[in-house]
C-alpha cells in the first residue's frame, strides 16, 4: 500500500523514475527510456557505491538505504526538492497536502536540542522534520546545509556525497553527487552548499 500510494500520489504525477525496492536491472533501466539495455552499460551509470555488475541487489547495510531501497535520477531528486519549494504543488496539482507539508518541515527535536545545549552538551539530534533534514541554526551538519543557507533550508543526504537541498527563502534547489567518495564527505557537502548559496547572493 505504501508503494502504491507513493507511486500514484507523487511518483507518477511528478514524472519521477519508477521506484524499486528490489534489484536494479537492465530491464528496469531500458523501460525508463534511458537506453540502458546490457550489463555492460554499467559504465554509463552513476551509482554510489558503484556495484561490480547489474542486476544489483540492494546490499547497503543501513536500514534500507538508499532512500528506503528506492532508486532515482538526479532530475528526480531535483523534482522532489522543487515540489517542496512549490508548496506541495506540481503542475497545478496538489501532491502534498498543506498539513503533510507542514509536518515534514516542522522540527521534531527542538526540545531535546535545547535541553542538551542548556546542559552544555552537544545535542544527539540534528534539526529534523518528518523525512527531511532541516538546517535550523547549525553551521555545519551531516546533511550538508553549510552556514549560509536560510534556517528554513531542508533536504537530505544520501550515500557518499549525494545530497539534495532546497532553500525556500532563496527559492533555490540543488542536488550534488560525486563519482567517488572522498574521506571528508561532510566537509565537501557543507562546502558545496556554502559556495552555491554565496554565488546566489552575489
Amino acid at each position: 500500500m505504501y508503494r502504491f500510494r507513493c507511486r500514484t500520489g507523487v511518483v507518477s504525477p511528478a514524472g519521477l523514475m519508477p521506484t524499486m525496492l528490489a534489484a536494479l536491472t537492465p530491464t528496469m533501466l531500458a523501460a525508463d527510456g534511458l537506453g540502458y539495455k546490457l550489463p555492460s552499460d554499467l559504465d554509463r551509470l552513476a551509482l554510489t557505491p558503484k556495484p561490480e555488475r547489474i542486476p544489483w541487489e540492494v546490499e547497503y547495510g543501513w536500514l534500507g538505504h538508499p532512500g528506503v531501497g528506492c532508486f532515482g535520477r538526479v532530475i528526480d531528486a531535483l523534482k522532489v526538492i522543487q515540489l517542496h519549494l512549490n508548496g506541495g504543488i506540481w503542475n497545478g496539482r496538489v501532491l502534498l497536502e498543506p498539513r503533510t507539508l507542514a509536518l515534514m518541515h516542522q522540527s521534531q527535536f527542538d526540545r531535546q536540542i535545547a535541553e542538551a545545549r542548556a546542559r552544555g552538551e552537544k545535542p544527539e539530534f540534528e534539526f529534523t522534520g518528518l523525512g527531511l533534514g532541516l538546517r535550523g541554526d547549525t553551521t555545519s551538519s551531516w546533511s550538508g546545509f553549510g552556514s549560509l543557507a536560510s534556517p528554513r533550508a531542508f533536504g537530505h543526504p544520501g550515500i557518499g556525497t549525494v545530497m539534495a537541498i532546497g532553500d525556500p527563502d532563496r527559492d533555490v534547489g540543488l542536488m550534488f553527487m560525486t563519482a567517488d567518495e572522498p574521506e571528508n564527505v561532510v566537509a565537501v557537502r557543507n562546502g558545496v552548499t556554502d559556495h552555491i548559496m554565496a554565488a546566489v547572493e552575489s
